[in-house]
């Protein structure tokens, strides 16, 4: 999804979530899963003067890594903290 929101820089909600096979709700909970493992080198948001979704990049480096799937991944990341 976010190599399809880069290729159209300011893709309407409806678009990206005829693309996804989804309704706009379901859209935006995977555009916040996109968001949490880029994990703040980029995020996916909505830009008014675009009209649509955009990629919004903070660190080039990470974000190219993150893209390539070269970022360590820790298994333990995503369990819960409590019992």
């Amino acid at each position: 999804m976010v190599r399809y929101v880069l290729k159209h820089e300011g893709i309407a909600p409806t678009d990206l979530s005829a693309h996804l096979g989804t309704k706009e709700r379901a859209m935006r909970d995977r555009i916040r899963h996109a968001n949490d493992a880029m994990a703040g080198s980029a995020l996916i948001v909505y830009s008014r003067a675009k009209g649509g979704y955009v990629v919004k990049v903070s660190d080039e480096r990470a974000f190219k890594s993150w893209l390539e799937g070269t970022t360590p991944r820790d298994p333990f990341v995503h369990l819960p903290s409590t019992p």
